[in-house]
């Protein structure tokens, strides 16, 4: 996502500010689209640097610069309002290519006879009121000016802003030759898909020489045990057997290498579900990579990356390679074998992409993609997505709504029909190319918050990605036609629609604040939203998706 400081040389900015802060007797202060400060507050009245400074007082302050800058961007123009305390401030948003990066919040004055809008009320409580009792004198001597003269100073500031971000746009584009960001689509080398395609990979082993080290669960070896063994007759390769442990982490990746080296493979096999083929993807290290998923419970075989984790089962780190798998071979037949929570599931991951690629195009926000294409070397500049990748995005969308509830029913009678094949391609090409190179946005975001409730914790990854999908709807206010579409879709397939469907009977409002403040972290992907993101207006989105939900549930039921 382009920031404010690609706009503005902030420290140059901080001069330019004090000088406008002295013309207009107006204090200064420039935030990002988070409402994180970015520059020092030029003049600060003494009054609002103690309530800043207290923490009774300070989160009131914060609501106001939040609510105001969301304001200004709903207006896109500059918002002229009461603070809780009854001063004057002002929002001027700053937007580059519809994307909001920031504002300039000016303002800590008083004016007299004008009715505006106060956004947030202080609650009357005995704490607060001894506090502001105490700061009455320096209330008093913060300075009264002409509602005429506020009014300029917002207009001039704003077109002030409005010719900095327009010039910069323009030495961006000349710059970039035309292009004001480059753009990047990243997949793997070969996918092929079929009713016992099993049989075909030592075609493909062949392609990197005759030995392969096959990472899966022995359960998983157990259930294709025949087609292993007449694929590698008829081909004439060698599987070498890993012994895998089940968890991706670093010992066992070692071990693995190790074992590899031993027996010369040439090339790597990551066969089974997630931490199989996560494990494969850190053994092989971007080269020579076969993947087998013998479910379609997520999008993540197409990736370039993966999650590792310490011996113990717990979070280790994200891996990221130079790109993407060589080859990717799907098993229809397998997947149909599978029980059918894993493609439902994989559906519930996959509805998020076309959502979250929509976020990222309005945001004009950097994708995944880019990392492989020289930025996770800082070698390069980021890339957003490309047409490409949101079309896919489109077509994985509307494919799950035509044939998700015919691939649920085929699944479930263990055949193999033509809507089976058309979802199982959804769930892993679509969504896994939708969602690398056309970006992750709120859904994702919100299912990793969601992660901190332990009743979350046996629902699979698409489940609660689905929850977080509406979560997002809500977020964004989207059209409640497309929300009732998304409901029916969740309801005629089996994925949740509201929290008890993920294990979350009941709630306390400082849970949801836990899950908010892990979905809001920094290098999440909720910021791709093309608005800006506070706590609050995701505690909000997840308590109205949860009503929304389990009403429209209800009435279904009837």
């Amino acid at each position: 996502m382009q920031k404010i400081n690609h706009i503005f040389s902030l420290k140059q900015w901080e001069q330019v500010q004090d000088s406008l802060s002295d013309l207009t007797g107006m204090a200064v202060l420039m935030v990002d689209y988070r409402g994180v400060p970015v520059t020092k507050h030029s003049h600060c009245c003494e009054f609002c640097r103690k309530v800043r400074e207290s923490p009774v007082l300070k989160k009131y302050c914060e609501k106001c610069d939040s609510h105001g800058g969301a304001e200004a961007v709903r207006e896109n123009r500059p918002y002229i309002y009461r603070c809780c305390f009854g001063l004057i401030d002002i929002a001027i948003p700053i937007l580059s290519q519809d994307t909001y990066l920031g504002a300039l919040m000016i303002g800590q004055v008083k004016t007299e006879g004008e009715k505006l809008e106060s956004i947030v009320t202080l609650p009357d409580n005995m704490e607060i009121q001894k506090q502001l009792k105490g700061l009455q004198s320096d209330y008093e001597s913060i300075p009264v000016l002409d509602f005429s003269e506020i009014r300029r100073s917002s207009d001039m500031l704003y077109q002030l802003c409005h010719y900095i971000v327009e010039r910069e746009k323009k030495n961006d584009f000349k710059v970039n030759g035309g292009i004001a960001m480059r753009k990047a689509f990243i997949c793997p080398t070969k996918y092929v898909q079929g009713e016992n395609e099993i049989l075909n990979l030592g075609y493909f082993v062949n392609t990197f020489g005759k030995s392969a080290l096959l990472i899966a669960h022995p359960d998983d070896v157990e259930r294709v045990k025949d087609m292993l063994e007449e694929t590698a007759k008829r081909f004439q390769i060698r599987f070498v057997e890993s012994g895998f442990h089940g968890e991706c982490s670093r010992k066992e990746v070692l071990r693995l290498q190790e074992l590899a080296r031993k027996n010369k493979c040439q090339c790597t096999i990551g066969l089974g579900g997630g931490k199989a083929i996560d494990t494969a993807k850190c053994v092989a290290e971007g080269h020579n990579l076969i993947v087998v998923p013998t479910i379609a419970a997520t999008d993540a075989p197409t990736s370039h990356s993966a999650v590792l984790y310490t011996t113990e089962g717990a979070f280790d780190d994200y891996a990221y390679f130079k790109k993407s798998p060589d080859v990717v071979l799907v098993d229809t037949r397998v997947i149909a074998n599978a029980p059918v929570r894993f493609l439902v599931s994989g559906m519930g991951d996959a509805l998020s992409t076309y959502f979250e690629a929509r976020a990222n195009v309005q945001s004009y926000s950097a994708v995944n993609a880019g990392l492989p294409c020289g930025y996770r070397e800082k070698m390069c500049e980021k890339a957003r997505g490309t047409t490409a990748a949101f079309a896919l995005a489109q077509l994985c969308y509307q494919t799950l709504m035509e044939e998700g509830w015919k691939a649920k029913v085929s699944c479930e009678n263990h055949v193999v029909t033509v809507a089976l094949e058309k979802i199982v391609e959804t769930n892993i090409l679509l969504s896994g190319l939708g969602f690398e190179s056309g970006g992750l946005a709120a859904a994702h975001a919100i299912h990793d918050g969601l992660t901190v409730l332990e009743g979350t914790h046996k629902y699979f990854h698409g489940e609660k990605v689905a929850f977080g999908t509406l979560a997002q709807l809500m977020l964004e206010n989207a059209p409640m036609d497309e929300v009732e579409s998304v409901l029916d879709f969740c309801l005629s397939i089996g994925l949740p629609v509201c929290l008890a469907d993920i294990g979350v009977e009941q709630i306390s409002d400082e849970e949801l604040m836990q899950v908010a403040e892990k979905a809001c972290i920094p290098e999440e992907s909720i910021y791709a939203m093309p608005f800006p993101i506070t706590v609050e207006a995701v505690i909000a989105a997840i308590k109205a998706a949860d009503a929304v939900g389990l009403a429209y549930k209800r009435k279904a039921v009837r």
